[in-house]
C-alpha cells in the first residue's frame, strides 16, 4: 500500500490546534484545546479574564510555547517552525507597539527591514499602506502627535507591511471611540476577500458580529464554537433584563422559583422561551421594586454571559536593529552634548585640581588621564544606550521586535552594535579636546586609539545589554551606576598609574574590563602599557563573546514570555 503523503502547506488550514495544554507551575491555563480555523476566515476568540484566551493567542502568535499538544499556523508548527510562522503573520497587540518618537513612515520602514524587505521595497510598501489606510497626511509626524485612532491604523499598517497571510489582532480597538473602532474594522473586513485570515480577540461583543465563526473559551476549554447567528439561536426565545432596587434579593427569589438568573451589567438576565408572557408575572411577584424591565432578542453578549459565567539572515537582522536604534539616537542627539559634561569635568576640573599634587604636574596629569576620560565616556554612553531595551519592553514596542522573524542572536548583537556605535560617537566628540589637555598624536597612534575605543565601546555595550536584558524597570540603573560602573572606573587606573597602586588593587584590576580598555587607549597615546596589549585584546574579546552569549540566552528564554523572561530579574525596591 503506497504511503500517504502529508498535506502540503498550501492545503493546510490557517490554524490547526490539537490537544493543546499550557501550565504555569500548578496552574493549568489551557486544558486540551482543539481548534481549526479555515483560510480566508474572520475568526473571533472570546472569553472572560483568566479563561486562557491570552495564553492561546500568545501560543499561536509564537510568543509562548505549549506544555503539550500541537499548534500550527498555515501548516507550520509554532514551536519547530517559529521563524517561518513569523514571516507569514502580522500582529496588532493590545498595547502600543510602535516607536512613538518616530514618524509613521519610519515605523513602517523599520518594520519592513525587520522582515527582510530591501530598503526601496520597504519604502514603497510603507507609502502604499499610508495611502490605503488614510494616513498619508500624518505620515511624517511623530506617532505621539497623531490621534489614538490614527495610531491604531498605524499599528494595523505595521502588521500589514509584509502582506501577511494571517493577521492576529489582540484587543486591537480597546480604548478607541466608536468612530475610530468603526474605521479600524472597516479596513480589517476587506482582508479576507484577498485570501487573508483574521484571528482576533475583543471585549466588544458587537465587533465579534463581523466574524464568520466565534469560539468561546472558559477555564482553559472551548465551551462553544459556531457562527454568531447559531450561537445566538442556542439560547432560543428571548432575554428578560431586570434592574431592581435590590438585585441580590431578586436573584435569590428567582433562583428559589426555578429561574436561572445571570448578571448583566447593572441588573439580571433571564433566558426564556416566551419572555413576553413571563415578564408580567415576574413584575407582580418579585419581592423588590423593579426599576427597569425589557425584553430583547439574544445578543452575543448574552451568549457569552450564559456560556462562560525561518527568519532574517543574521547580518540583515543586526542591520535592522542598528538602524532602528540609531534613528532614535538621532532624535535624542542632544544627549551627545549632555554627555560631554561629566568627562570634561574630570579632564579639566579634576585634572587641573589634582594635577598640582601629582608628581606628573598639572599639564602632564591631564595628558595622562585623557585616555581614562575617554573610557569614562565610552563606559557610560554604551551602558545607558542599553536602557532602551527596558523602555521598549515597558511601552510594548519590544513585542513588535519579538514577533518579527529575527534570530534572537541578531537582536542581542544588534543592540550591542548600536550601543557601541553610539558610545564610539560620544568618544569622537571628546577627541577634539585632546590638544587642550596636551595630547597630540600621529596617524599610527590615531589608528591604534580608534581601534581601542571601538573595542572598548563593544565591550561596554555588551555589558549594558547583558544587564538590560534581565530587568523590566529602569530604577535599577542608578544603583548599577553607583555600585558597579563607578567602582569599575575608579579601579581601572583611569585617574592614576596602576604601577603606583597597592598590590591588591593591581590584582583586582585584572578582573576589571574597564582597565583593559583604558590601558589600550593609554598605550596608543602615551606608549605606556600596564597589561600586555595582546592580553587586553583577548580579554575584551572574551568578555564581548561571553556577555553577548548571556544576552542571547536571556532573549531565547523569552520565547516563552512576551517580557523576554525579564520578570524573574525585576528589581523591586
Amino acid at each position: 500500500m503506497p504511503a500517504v503523503s502529508p498535506p502540503s502547506h498550501a492545503s493546510a488550514p490557517a490554524l490547526a490546534v490539537r490537544a493543546l495544554v499550557k501550565h504555569y507551575g500548578k496552574v493549568e491555563a489551557l486544558r486540551g484545546i482543539d481548534l481549526q480555523v479555515n483560510r480566508g476566515e474572520m475568526f473571533a476568540l472570546l472569553g472572560p479574564n483568566g479563561a486562557g484566551k491570552t495564553t492561546l493567542f500568545s501560543i499561536l502568535a509564537t510568543l509562548r510555547t505549549p506544555t503539550s499538544g500541537t499548534a500550527a499556523v498555515l501548516g507550520r508548527d509554532v514551536v519547530t517552525a517559529r521563524d517561518e510562522v513569523r514571516r507569514l503573520m502580522g500582529i496588532v497587540f493590545q498595547e502600543p507597539a510602535i516607536e512613538r518618537r518616530l514618524s509613521g513612515r519610519d515605523n513602517l520602514l523599520l518594520m519592513g527591514l525587520f522582515y527582510g524587505l530591501p530598503s526601496a521595497q520597504a519604502r514603497r510598501r510603507a507609502q502604499e499602506l499610508l495611502t490605503e489606510l488614510g494616513l498619508a497626511e500624518a505620515a511624517d509626524r511623530p506617532a505621539e502627535n497623531i490621534s489614538g485612532g490614527q495610531r491604531r491604523k498605524l499599528e494595523l499598517a505595521r502588521a500589514l507591511v509584509t502582506d501577511p497571510q494571517i493577521l492576529f489582532l489582540d484587543e486591537a480597538t480597546l480604548g478607541l471611540d466608536v468612530d475610530a473602532r468603526r474605521a479600524f474594522w472597516g479596513h480589517v473586513r476587506t482582508l479576507p476577500a484577498s485570501g487573508r485570515t483574521v484571528f482576533f480577540t475583543t471585549h466588544y461583543m458587537e465587533e465579534a458580529e463581523v466574524a464568520d465563526r466565534i469560539a468561546l473559551i472558559d477555564a482553559g476549554r472551548i465551551v462553544a464554537l459556531d457562527t454568531p447567528q447559531a450561537l445566538k439561536a442556542r439560547l432560543g426565545g428571548g432575554i428578560i433584563r431586570l434592574e431592581t432596587a435590590d438585585n441580590a434579593l431578586a436573584r435569590k427569589w428567582l433562583t428559589e422559583h426555578g429561574f436561572a438568573p445571570a448578571d448583566s451589567g447593572r441588573g439580571l438576565m433571564l433566558v426564556q422561551a416566551d419572555p413576553a408572557s413571563v415578564l408580567p408575572e415576574l413584575l407582580r411577584s418579585l419581592p423588590v421594586r423593579v426599576e427597569r424591565a425589557e425584553v430583547t432578542a439574544p445578543s452575543l453578549e448574552d451568549v457569552f454571559l450564559k456560556l462562560t459565567g525561518r527568519g532574517l539572515g543574521m547580518i540583515r537582522g543586526i542591520y535592522a536593529i542598528v538602524v532602528l536604534d540609531l534613528k532614535r539616537a538621532w532624535l535624542d542627539r542632544t544627549r551627545l552634548a549632555a554627555g560631554l559634561a561629566q568627562p570634561l569635568l574630570y579632564l579639566f576640573v579634576l585634572g587641573a585640581g589634582l594635577g598640582g599634587s601629582s608628581r606628573l604636574g598639572g599639564g602632564q596629569y591631564q595628558r595622562f588621564i585623557f585616555p581614562g576620560v575617554l573610557g569614562l565616556s565610552l563606559l557610560f554612553s554604551a551602558t545607558f544606550a542599553a536602557i532602551v531595551i527596558v523602555f521598549d519592553r515597558q511601552i510594548g514596542f519590544f513585542k513588535a521586535v519579538l514577533v518579527a522573524p529575527l534570530p534572537r542572536a541578531a537582536i542581542a548583537y544588534g543592540k550591542i552594535t548600536s550601543g557601541a556605535l553610539q558610545a564610539f560617537a560620544q568618544g569622537l566628540v571628546i577627541l577634539p579636546f585632546a590638544p587642550l589637555a596636551g595630547v597630540r598624536f600621529g596617524l599610527t597612534a590615531a589608528i591604534l586609539l580608534l581601534g581601542g575605543m571601538l573595542l572598548s565601546a563593544f565591550t561596554f555595550s555588551a555589558m549594558g545589554v547583558a544587564v538590560a536584558s534581565r530587568f523590566t524597570s529602569t530604577t535599577v540603573f542608578p544603583i548599577i551606576s553607583n555600585a558597579v560602573l563607578l567602582p569599575m572606573f575608579f579601579l581601572s587606573g583611569a585617574l592614576y598609574p596602576l604601577t603606583s597602586a597597592p598590590h591588591w588593587m593591581q590584582i583586582a584590576t585584572h578582573f576589571d574590563p574597564v582597565a583593559y580598555g583604558v590601558d589600550l587607549m593609554r598605550g596608543a597615546l602615551l606608549g605606556q602599557y600596564f597589561f600586555p596589549p595582546l592580553l587586553s585584546l583577548a580579554v575584551m574579546a572574551g568578555i564581548i563573546a561571553c556577555l553577548a552569549g548571556a544576552a542571547v540566552r536571556v532573549f531565547n528564554r523569552g520565547e516563552d514570555d512576551s517580557s523576554l523572561g525579564a520578570a524573574k530579574f525585576t528589581w523591586r525596591r
